[in-house]
């Protein structure tokens, strides 16, 4: 997470951060705290500010509680690639509305509400939702790859198979 989010990608300065396969790895708590860790070390490395790690820490540890509790649910239906990009898909989603809420009742609480104010945020609105889809589609891509090389080399770490497509594996003399 720490690796992933000290490299910007882009001129908008967006990153990946990883946070569903480490809170389908790490479970939620474990998440929280690698979240206000890594958000600490950023901020002190001037990637982010100090005065924002708890929220960083909030959202990027609500992303890894998603994934996690998707996470099952879908293993028991999908491959482990299918089931960890959707389920960081759901947990960057869910995060991007967790952070769009606060900024907007921030900016309510600031005053910021009138005509002028609207205006300006209008252009910021246009950059930031089309920037937080791609953002979804980039960590479910990266979640897929993480999760396919981790069912080869630590199968175990992902959970068991899904109950219908170990068997029909097998009877059709493929490997399970």
């Amino acid at each position: 997470m720490l690796a992933a989010m000290s490299i910007p990608l882009g001129p908008f300065e967006y990153h990946l951060t990883l946070a569903g396969p480490i809170g389908v790895l790490l479970g939620g708590a474990g998440s929280f705290q690698v979240a206000f860790i890594v958000s600490t070390i950023l901020a002190l490395m001037g990637h982010g500010g100090l005065t924002v790690i708890g929220l960083n820490a909030l959202i990027l540890g609500s992303a890894a509680v998603i994934a996690r509790g998707a996470f099952p649910f879908l293993r028991h239906r999908l491959a482990p690639g299918p089931s960890l990009a959707i389920a960081s898909g759901a947990g960057q989603a869910v995060a991007g509305l967790l952070w769009l809420v606060i900024v907007t009742v921030a900016l309510r609480g600031s005053g910021a509400t009138t005509a002028a104010e609207r205006t300006h945020l209008a252009p910021v609105a246009a950059v930031a939702i089309p920037l937080w889809a791609l953002g979804i589609v980039a960590e479910g891509a990266v979640a897929w790859g993480l999760a396919r090389f981790l069912a080869r080399v630590r199968p175990e770490l992902l959970g068991p198979a899904p109950d219908d497509v170990a068997p029909r594996a097998v009877a059709e003399g493929g490997a399970a």
